[in-house]
């Protein structure tokens, strides 16, 4: 079956190599014929066009010289003033007053409340704010009084329960101390009941036993001779900046090993027997044809190759074939570092 081709802008027909030449040839001339039109109606285009190195006196521009003059008129009576702007409000402008943009339109006002947004203060004018301000905090407490006040509210608290943040430290920053404290109290051992057997708690206090559904924070090490299991997420360097690890103890070389998060190599990364640590090799699970950012440590078979062993390479998808990977060419470029590891085989490396 023939193969029909055409050019990507104005459609017109390419002879292929797959056609034979009987066939071609009528798509030639079509093409020819098409190529005409084109031809002969750019060249009536640019016919009406004026060159681009034309001049013209202004005199020889209908209307422009009036135009001109009629310009230079409006712009010679414009005025300098502010009261001659339509947006603004200035006729009645005194020594000292300000300008504010209020209700659409630049207005002289004085210094008081139109312009602070707030009460007036009294005896305040455009010209005496410094005064009426001096004498409004003559009104008002000074520092000494402050501190007074602040003496009179701690009275003979101690040191270390003189500040609401100590007072709610101290009260377990529970909102509802009194309730929790009574419900304690009634929890109690009464009087006349028999006292707890230490030997029944195996001679531990409270602040050595860990409770079932505690959501606090434990400090220092915790050791565990069994298993752990955990039915949510068990995060690693949760609170904190940079690498996070695991350590394995090997016991054929009395070594710690470890493995986790290296956040320079931004990759999960392992220690090995030789000391050295090594990313993690991943593969791509997906069926896209088209997919470009594939894990590190995947390898691929990429046509074109130029670099030597372990140098790294551009790899890209095969332009018009979706079953290759090519080193040239001008398909979109697989993300990350790739190097060469023999023949046409590259990995992905960063």
């Amino acid at each position: 079956m023939p193969t029909d081709v055409a050019t990507t802008h104005n459609n017109i027909p390419k002879p292929h190599e797959d056609n034979d030449l009987d066939y071609d040839m009528g798509r030639i001339i079509l093409a020819l014929d098409l190529i005409d039109v084109l031809v002969f109606s750019i060249n009536t285009a640019l016919a009406g066009k004026a060159a681009t190195g034309h001049q013209h006196a202004i005199a020889d521009i209908e209307g422009l010289q009036n135009q001109l003059a009629v310009l230079a008129d409006r712009v010679s009576n414009v005025s300098v003033t502010l009261d001659a702007l339509e947006d603004t409000n200035v006729s009645d402008a005194t020594q000292g007053m300000l300008l504010q943009y209020l209700t659409g339109k630049w207005t002289a006002i004085v210094a008081k409340a139109a312009f602070f947004g707030v009460d007036p203060i009294a005896g305040l004018t455009a010209n005496n704010v410094q005064e009426a301000l001096a004498n409004l905090q003559a009104t008002k407490a000074n520092q000494a009084d402050i501190q007074a006040a602040l003496d009179n509210l701690v009275g003979a608290a101690p040191g270390t329960l003189d500040t609401l943040n100590e007072l709610a430290t101290a009260l377990g920053n529970d909102p509802d101390f009194a309730t929790t404290i009574a419900g304690q109290i009634a929890g109690k051992l009464g009087t006349g009941d028999k006292a707890a057997d230490s030997e029944l708690l195996d001679g531990l206090d409270s602040s050595q036993f860990m409770r079932s559904n505690t959501s606090g924070t434990i400090s220092g090490h915790l050791t565990v001779t069994g298993h752990v299991y955990a039915t949510g997420y068990l995060y690693i360097n949760r609170d904190n900046v940079g690498d996070a690890w695991i350590v394995f103890y090997d016991d054929n070389s009395n070594t710690e090993r470890t493995f986790g998060w290296d956040d320079s190599a931004n990759a999960f990364v392992a220690e090995e027997n030789d000391g050295g640590y090594h990313k993690l090799a991943l593969v791509y699970d997906g069926s896209s044809a088209n997919e470009t950012n594939l894990p590190i440590g995947h390898v691929i078979w990429c046509e074109n190759g130029s670099a030597n062993r372990n140098g790294s390479q551009t790899c890209r998808l095969y332009d018009g074939d979706s079953r290759q990977y090519s080193c040239n060419g001008s398909g979109s470029v697989l993300s990350g570092t790739w190097r060469r590891r023999g023949g046409n085989i590259f990995q992905r490396v960063s």
